[in-house]
């Protein structure tokens, strides 16, 4: 189905470096202009530590990628993990944590499922077009999700030995 493969092609590139760069940039200035500079520093700490986490592993595993013999997407690089699947965890993720903090409990569980479905597409999406194993894409997620808790732990706590700091709200 052509048009499914489309779609496709089209949500996995929401985990493509460009946009992965754009939405980063731009919640970061978002963030900034609102003084929200321990925000920052998570947002930030998330996606640049994903993507360092992405290429170690990639380089540790060196796992090569499925070979098909008529695929609908070609990818470079080594398989384990899928950097999509990782990175926009770490993004997607955080972004919506930062967004939720402050909501009502309703509305944080609609914030979260709906990163929660974003990332899971672009995962599928790796699927789907056949340039990760499965284990690919749940090992990225499975990561990504650690980075995230772990830099949660870590910055929360931090904040509070921060409290006094002028840069940090």
């Amino acid at each position: 189905m052509p048009w499914l493969t489309s779609v496709f092609s089209a949500i996995t590139q929401l985990g493509n470096s460009v946009p992965i760069i754009v939405i980063s940039v731009v919640a970061l200035a978002v963030l900034a202009w609102r003084r929200r500079f321990a925000d920052m520093l998570f947002l930030l700490a998330a996606v640049l530590g994903a993507h360092l986490i992405t290429t170690w592993v990639k380089l540790l595993v060196a796992r090569h990628r499925p070979v098909l013999d008529d695929p609908l997407a070609i990818g470079t690089g080594f398989s384990f993990p899928s950097g999509h699947a990782l990175v926009s965890t770490a993004l997607y993720g955080a972004i919506a944590l930062l967004i939720a903090a402050p909501l009502e409990p309703r509305a944080r569980r609609f914030v979260l499922a709906a990163a929660v479905a974003l990332v899971g597409l672009i995962g599928f999406s790796r699927l789907y077009l056949g340039v990760h194993y499965l284990s690919d894409v749940l090992a990225g997620f499975a990561i990504g999700l650690a980075w995230l808790a772990l830099l949660s732990l870590v910055l929360r706590r931090r904040r509070t030995h921060l409290a006094g700091f002028p840069l940090v709200p």
